[in-house]
């Protein structure tokens, strides 16, 4: 899921490259695993 603003603007799933890492906005991605479940 990613989060979006009033005027609907979601978040982005790239960045442009940066030697800080500043301004990371960006959807992070999540392994779940449910254990018992197909």
């Amino acid at each position: 899921m990613r989060a979006h603003d009033g005027s609907g603007r979601t978040q982005p799933t790239e960045q442009p490259w940066n030697r800080g890492g500043f301004a990371n906005n960006l959807v992070q991605r999540v392994p779940v695993l449910c254990p018992g479940r197909a």
